[in-house]
Formats: C-alpha cells, sequence, structure tokens
C-alpha cells in the first residue's frame, strides 16, 4: 500500500489488474496480477542475458477503470 497526496491509503491491487515484463517486444513470462498485498511475482522466467552483456526489462501494467489519475505508485 501507499498514500495519495490526499493521505488516504491505497493499494496497488486496487489501481493495477495486471503487470508484464518484457524485454523489448517480447513479453518475457506470464502476465500477473497483483495480490491483496500489492505484489506480483514473476518466477522460472526463461531468460538468458549473454556474458558480457546487459539487458533491460519493461514492465508494462494495465490500470484500472477506476484507478484515480491523482494516485502515485512506487515501486521497491
Amino acid at each position: 500500500s501507499t498514500t495519495n497526496n490526499s493521505g488516504t491509503t491505497i493499494y496497488l491491487s486496487d489501481d493495477v489488474v495486471t503487470v508484464a515484463l518484457y524485454d523489448g517486444s517480447t513479453q518475457i513470462g506470464q502476465t500477473k496480477s497483483p495480490n491483496t498485498s500489492g505484489v506480483a511475482t514473476f518466477s522460472g522466467l526463461n531468460w538468458v542475458i549473454p556474458k558480457g552483456t546487459s539487458k533491460t526489462l519493461t514492465v508494462k501494467m494495465t490500470l484500472s477503470n477506476s484507478a484515480n489519475s491523482s494516485n502515485i505508485l512506487k515501486w521497491a
């Protein structure tokens, strides 16, 4: 959970419907939904990073139609 600018406690699971990881345009693993604590766990990923290189994963989310535009989502 986090607090919005009005001091109201909000839960990631209230605003975020799904979370997915991407390597470029390729989705890595399955799309997940946050649990009631706001955690989306990705495991068993078949993702290879060749020695001596680096890669960047992109996190894409689907927001709820009822998500409040004044809420600020923070990641840890």
